[in-house]
């Protein structure tokens, strides 16, 4: 699954300290729940 296309990357910095698969998901998770708090 690619996450990148169901947000903006931009408005997630985390997700690029998380280029390690399963790590991402969390990674990707916590940059949503980031991404909604500060949009």
């Amino acid at each position: 699954m690619q996450y990148s296309e169901s947000y903006p990357r931009a408005n997630s910095p985390l997700e690029n300290n998380c280029s390690f698969g399963d790590a991402r998901n969390s990674c990707h998770m916590i940059s949503t729940l980031l991404s909604d708090a500060f949009a």
